[in-house]
């Protein structure tokens, strides 16, 4: 299964303190860098709208850490190309099930 998500923020406070920790506690220069930083991430976030401009694009679900996303698959896959959006790959809990490793890792047992 293939889940493509958003990671452009993840905890505010976090961020701008790694920003004071750059600039050696100067905060002017720590929100200067943050800001630095949110634009970047509009920026990313309008290029991927203008690759999905005439394209099925979907928000599947967004969560405090966690913003999942699909549509045309070509345009999903431009996204990743540019490092717009990350791609995940993963095991259906089926497959999950099928499993007939010798040293399972999946905590289920060997069928």
């Amino acid at each position: 299964m293939t889940s493509y998500e958003i990671f452009k923020h993840w905890k505010q406070g976090d961020d701008l303190n790694n920003c004071l920790e750059n600039n050696k506690g100067d905060s002017k220069k720590a929100i200067a860098e943050w800001a630095d930083d949110l634009e970047g991430c509009a920026i990313d976030l309008r290029r991927m709208l203008e690759i999905f401009k005439d394209k099925e694009f979907k928000i599947l679900q967004a969560d405090t850490h966690y913003i999942a996303v699909d549509g045309d698959k070509e345009a999903l896959e431009k996204c990743v190309a540019e490092g717009l959006i990350n791609k995940e790959e993963f095991e259906d809990e089926e497959d999950e099930e099928k499993c007939d490793c010798e040293d399972c890792c999946c905590d289920k047992e060997n069928k």
